[in-house]
């Protein structure tokens, strides 16, 4: 035992106030992590909750897209919200598409029947692009 505390009135004078005992300094590591896991907690069910309005909300046409968005900077800005923050990724075609598949598969059936409707409207319009190879198609069949 005197060991002991000789071994730490050695440490307390060479480390100074800086010394913490090993089992004070897993105390204070332990209550930290512990107050991590809260606020990532907090922040993945307020960003999923926001989220969750705002899609629904774009969907049902309540809600320009870009309004969503801007309310998404504010509140990530101000409530630390970082989960709600754009990000700058890189994605792959593949990691679109695999979005873009998660996104439909989670705004269900009728969300995605009239995503679709929208989809074959525009097909109906005639774009430039479509009009050209329109013409392009119809020149070489000719020749």
């Amino acid at each position: 035992m005197r060991d002991v505390v000789l071994l730490y009135a050695w440490l307390r004078e060479m480390w100074g106030k800086h010394f913490i005992p090993l089992k004070m300094y897993r105390r204070w590591k332990r209550q930290r992590d512990k107050l991590k896991a809260e606020r990532k907690a907090e922040i993945q069910f307020w960003t999923d909750v926001l989220c969750q309005a705002g899609e629904n909300a774009v969907h049902a046409g309540e809600f320009s897209r870009k309004q969503v968005d801007n309310w998404y900077l504010v509140f990530g800005n101000a409530a630390g919200l970082v989960g709600l923050l754009p990000k700058k990724l890189a994605l792959t075609r593949r990691d679109q598409r695999d979005l873009k598949a998660a996104i439909a598969k989670r705004i269900g059936p009728e969300a995605r029947q009239a995503l679709k409707e929208k989809k074959a409207d525009k097909t109906k319009r005639l774009s430039a692009k479509h009009i050209r190879y329109t013409f392009l198609r119809t020149f070489r069949q000719a020749a």
